[in-house]
């Protein structure tokens, strides 16, 4: 016989399932029918559940793009001040002139595509 619960094969006389430790009920059982401890309804007979707005995820992207937008304006104003860009255009640029440029850049492009996304 079939345990009625669980569904494992166990002997005729058993009263008690070895496995699960079901009390069996009277009578043989020709094809196991497990039951689950626990029935859920299907999804579609569920509520949906609500979900929350993700405000903290929009401000926190928010804050960051204003820090690196304010980051890389401060960078390009101070490279400005120094006269960096001048002596870049007169002498021609070199491989470091061409990283402060890209982390200018992707500070400014970050932060406003951050900004814009909130």
């Amino acid at each position: 016989m079939y345990c009625y619960k669980c569904g494992k094969e166990i002997p005729d006389s058993s009263t008690f399932c070895s496995f699960c430790g079901a009390a069996q009920q009277n009578g043989p059982q020709t094809a196991p029918q497990p039951q689950s401890a626990h029935c859920e309804a299907p999804a579609s007979a569920r509520p949906a559940a609500a979900q929350p707005a993700p405000e903290k995820k929009k401000k926190g992207k928010m804050a960051v793009g204003i820090v690196l937008m304010v980051l890389g304006g401060m960078s390009v104003l101070g490279s400005f001040s120094n006269g960096f860009y001048m002596n870049m255009v007169q002498m021609g640029p070199d491989l470091s002139d061409l990283v402060v440029l890209a982390i200018q850049a992707g500070c400014l492009i970050g932060g406003f595509h951050l900004i814009s996304k909130s």
